[in-house]
């Protein structure tokens, strides 16, 4: 994941261990990233520093939207 500040610089804010990255979505309220990443779905929460917390490896090798909007609520 890459961050761009507002005069155009970029730097890496986090590298997930798994990859492919499949989806992302900003939390507003905590101010951090929720990432699915890799062929085993995991889902992390990312923040601004960069620091990340796996919050789940599913049953279910896939990632589904509705997983995402749990945990936002």
């Amino acid at each position: 994941i890459l961050r761009v500040t507002p005069e155009g610089h970029a730097d890496s804010l986090w590298r997930s261990p798994d990859s492919p990255i499949l989806a992302m979505r900003y939390d507003l309220d905590s101010d951090t990233i929720l990432v699915s990443a890799g062929k085993e779905g995991r889902l992390y929460r990312v923040d601004m520093r960069g620091e990340h917390m796996l919050l789940l490896t599913p049953e279910q090798k896939q990632a589904l939207r509705n997983v995402y909007d749990s945990f936002i609520s």
